[in-house]
């Protein structure tokens, strides 16, 4: 019989989400016929595989990393409780030496909070055993553990690593009792920190003791002090008597030896007994669960990286028909039958993020919406715990917004999940797909169209309507996407009107400068044209700079940026104007003197020397000889400027590019390509004529998309 450890199930969750990234699975046939050989369930299946994988070895490494960066923190964190312990201990004893020492106000001050902290963790452990983190200490320790393992090795199987952690060992029962471990662990730290100064202090120098009441009678006091002191005194420390509990009353400290050593006694007694031991034995508890839950670990197979991979792993399961995900998830679901319902709710829209990181910006920020922020589901107790939620809420909310990513393959793993939050809703859902940014980083145009063609079938069949699927990437949410879905969820500014036009200004002032050059133009006279079109667009160089991935320092821009802002620009560009030499050079020179002219206008001061490189003759030259394939053939210097037509051409694709700003890269791209017609002349192009027809053909396409 195969034997499949927790460590075996950590390595697939790690290869489930280096997959998940990626937007595909890992096509090794070696690897997949290793899962199939090893027989049994599919998770058995599923490690098998993930061990054969040739990434296996790295994210065993980098799982490592996290578990070794993450002991290290907790290593540092129990050194900061024992300081921390040491100086509570400092701060109670700190009166002045002829004073005496308020014996129940020390004692309180040290155990007081711990106290009162294992209380509330045993009422929660008690009263809600299948409940999550409970142990905000360890919880948090623990996090910036994974959050330093991210920055001591970053990269794509790092982040796997770290999220494979994160969503195993931070959740559920191991969770639960690792992160109880932590905590109990840093306590224990900080009472062997306090009882250790209290040995010291006490040794050098001399305290008495005293207790005083106002409300309470002595004899309550005096039973008090009798009754703590019975669990201190059973295990060998000394105790006040009677008569030196009542010499001590209302500030009267006795100055006998003996009952100053026994309140001593009592005091250190106590902080062993009713703080270290506790906290000791329940380390012993929680290591003793913790060993139990990582033996009762399963993968969650309804998650959708894992559903996907049934037909390649569990042929046979397939000719039968049994392609349902395992686990909880309900057969309609699978079957993608209508769930989404027509009626809204009378609560504010509520959004979750489904398999998805955490944008940069989260919820979604426009003026007149207030979210229910739901958070983000990777797996199934996640997905339990947001319908918990949503079920509870006084008022279902007015919509269901769900985010996935355009990477993430819209199979069955995700139509159930999505029912199942749409069920919970109880109303109305909306899609929104992030990613798309990185979708075309991985996928040409079609492959693009087919992905969220997917993604709107799966919405169709479960009932969503196609008005309700939007395309929104939230790392880069432009005005026009954020109204989109601001009507979408009802909100009232929905309807405010988008930026002012500007293209015929800036149309015209491209044709009055082509006038004024006898030739080809000279680089200045390119520069000048470029800032003076950004110049008109100020309101929106923001929105290009992101565009065209300006780096945060601008003061360290330099050429470099010159060839990746081209670069940008013709990835925008359709294939068809990418395959002709002329629009490839422009998309080129409008790319890169659009950096310049839009960094100028973000940040003058960074960029006052600017100019001395961005516009000389051998920086824009050599950056055509790139765009037209000729790299290495010649040297910048020797090569060709550009002349009046690509000089116009790049500057009309840069007042188009900040006129479409607000709008998605999709649209970008169907606009420029119904805008710039396949026989757009050659040599000795009429500016004025030229521009009129491609704003013609830009207005006649805008106007389609408007419509969408």
């Amino acid at each position: 019989m195969v034997t499949v450890t927790f460590s075996d199930r950590l390595l697939a969750e790690a290869v489930r989400f280096s997959e998940r990234d990626g937007s595909a699975l890992l096509d090794e046939p070696d690897a997949d016929e290793a899962g199939r050989a090893a027989g049994g369930d599919l998770e058995t299946r599923l490690v098998r595989r993930a061990e054969s994988l040739s990434i296996a070895p790295t994210l065993r490494d980098e799982l490592n990393t996290v578990h070794r960066v993450s002991s290290w923190i907790v290593v540092a964190g129990l050194a900061i409780a024992i300081i921390t312990g040491a100086g509570a201990a400092r701060a109670a004893l700190g009166t002045v030496r002829a004073e005496p020492v308020n014996f129940f106000w020390v004692l309180a001050s040290l155990l007081g909070l711990q106290s009162l902290l294992l209380l509330g963790w045993v009422l929660v452990m008690v009263a809600r055993p299948g409940s999550g983190n409970v142990s905000p200490l360890g919880g948090a320790v623990l996090a910036v553990g994974r959050w330093v393992a991210g920055r001591v090795r970053p990269g794509t199987t790092t982040l796997a690593a770290v999220h494979a952690v994160g969503t195993t060992i931070a959740r559920g029962a191991i969770g639960r009792w690792t992160l109880s471990v932590v905590s109990h662990a840093l306590w224990s730290a900080a009472n062997v920190g306090c009882i250790t100064l209290l040995i010291v202090l006490l040794s050098t120098r001399e305290y008495r003791f005293n207790w005083e009441t106002t409300i309470l009678s002595p004899e309550a006091y005096q039973s008090i002090t009798r009754g703590l002191a019975v669990v201190p005194g059973a295990i060998g420390f000394s105790c006040p008597s009677a008569e030196q509990i009542a010499a001590t009353e209302s500030g009267a400290a006795s100055s006998d030896p003996e009952a100053a050593r026994a309140w001593s006694g009592l005091l250190v007694g106590s902080i062993v007994s009713y703080g270290l031991a506790p906290r000791l034995l329940l380390i012993m508890l929680c290591l003793l669960r913790q060993r139990r839950a990582h033996r009762r670990f399963r993968l969650d197979l309804a998650a959708p990286g894992y559903a996907r991979l049934r037909r390649r792993l569990m042929p046979d399961s397939e000719a039968l028909g049994t392609v349902d995900p395992d686990g909880d998830t309900p057969g309609p679901y699978a079957a993608t039958t209508p769930v989404a319902g027509t009626a809204p709710g009378h609560g504010p829209p509520a959004v979750v993020g489904l398999e998805i990181d955490a944008p940069r910006s989260w919820p979604p920020a426009f003026e007149g919406v207030t979210w229910t922020d739901l958070g983000f589901v990777d797996g199934r107790d996640d997905r339990r715990d947001v319908e918990i939620t949503l079920r509870g809420l006084g008022e279902p909310p007015r919509v269901l917004v769900i985010v996935c990513h355009l990477t993430t393959t819209p199979d069955r793993g995700i139509a159930a999940s999505i029912g199942h939050l749409a069920t919970a809703a109880g109303g109305p859902i909306a899609l929104a797909l992030t990613g798309g940014e990185v979708l075309r980083s991985r996928m040409d145009a079609a492959g693009i169209a087919q992905r969220v063609e997917d993604w709107r079938r799966l919405a169709g069949e479960l009932g969503v309507a196609d008005e309700r699927v939007l395309e929104l990437d939230l790392d880069h949410a432009t005005d026009a996407s954020l109204r989109k879905l601001a009507a979408m969820v009802g909100a009232g500014g929905a309807g405010a009107p988008g930026p002012s036009r500007r293209l015929e200004p800036a149309f015209a002032l491209i044709a009055e400068r082509a006038a004024g050059w006898s030739g080809a133009p000279s680089p200045r006279e390119q520069d000048a044209l470029h800032r003076d079109v950004a110049g008109l667009y100020r309101d929106r160089a923001a929105s290009l700079g992101r565009l065209l991935r300006l780096p945060e320092d601008l003061a360290s821009a330099g050429p470099q940026h010159l060839a990746s802002g081209a670069k940008r620009i013709i990835e925008l560009m359709p294939d068809r104007l990418r395959r002709s030499p002329k629009w490839l050079a422009a998309g080129a020179l409008s790319g890169a003197l659009g950096c310049v002219a839009v960094g100028a206008l973000l940040a003058p001061a960074a960029l006052a020397a600017l100019p001395a490189w961005a516009i000389s003759g051998a920086s824009i030259a050599g950056i055509l000889q790139l765009a037209r394939g000729g790299a290495g053939e010649s040297e910048p210097d020797n090569a060709e400027p550009a002349d009046r037509d690509d000089a116009v051409r790049a500057a009309a694709l840069l007042a188009m590019l900040l006129e479409l700003q607000g709008r998605d890269e999709a649209t970008i791209t169907r606009v420029l390509d119904a805008a710039i017609a396949d026989d757009d002349p050659g040599p000795g192009i009429d500016p004025p004529a030229w521009l009129d027809e491609l704003r013609h053909r830009f207005d006649a396409q805008l106007a389609r998309e408007t419509r969408r």
